[in-house]
C-alpha cells in the first residue's frame, strides 16, 4: 500500500517512472516492483523518494490509519 500511494503521487506530479528513477540514481525497474507492492523498501529509500517528489514521508502512509503493522507491508489481493 505504501508503494501504491507513492506511484499516485509520483503520477499526480507527471514524473515517470524513469524520470523519478534518474533522480534517484536507481534502475527504473526498482521503483516499478516497489510501487507494485513486491519490493520493501528502508526508510532511508522512501526518504529519497519523498525528496524526489517533493512530499513528506508521511504521505506514502496516507489512508493506512489504524491498519496493522502487517496490513500496511502486505500487497493488496
Amino acid at each position: 500500500m505504501i508503494g501504491a500511494n507513492a506511484g499516485r503521487l509520483r503520477s499526480e506530479r507527471r514524473i515517470s517512472q524513469s524520470e523519478l528513477a534518474r533522480m534517484l540514481e536507481v534502475n527504473r525497474s526498482h521503483i516499478n516492483q516497489f510501487e507494485a507492492g513486491k519490493q520493501n523498501v528502508s526508510i532511508d529509500y522512501l526518504v529519497k523518494i519523498a525528496d524526489g517528489l517533493d512530499v513528506s514521508v508521511v504521505e506514502f502512509f496516507s489512508g493506512l490509519g489504524g491498519a496493522s503493522p502487517r496490513r500496511i507491508v502486505e500487497k493488496e489481493e
